[in-house]
């Protein structure tokens, strides 16, 4: 799904910023996006606020990136219900 939605992006981001001069697709992406990494942070076995974890440059990006792909039992594997 990240995949997708960052191909998506690229596509879309120099025909949205020549038209309306911002990123309509981005803006749309934003509400789903949000839902996606609250779960997958759940699924990690933490509070929904760590998602601002992102908000911290390098750092953040590289222990988000570590949460969600290893996940609470690790090696990739999530724990479900």
């Amino acid at each position: 799904m990240q995949l997708a939605n960052l191909l998506i992006s690229l596509i879309t981001i120099p025909i949205f910023l020549r038209t309306f001069g911002f990123n309509v697709y981005g803006i749309i992406c934003i509400l789903p996006q949000l839902a996606m990494d609250i779960r997958r942070i759940k699924d990690f076995g933490k509070d929904w606020k760590w998602v601002f974890i992102n908000l911290v440059p390098i750092f953040g990006w590289i222990l988000w990136f570590i949460w969600l792909g290893f996940g609470e039992t690790g090696r990739g594997k999530t724990k479900f219900l």
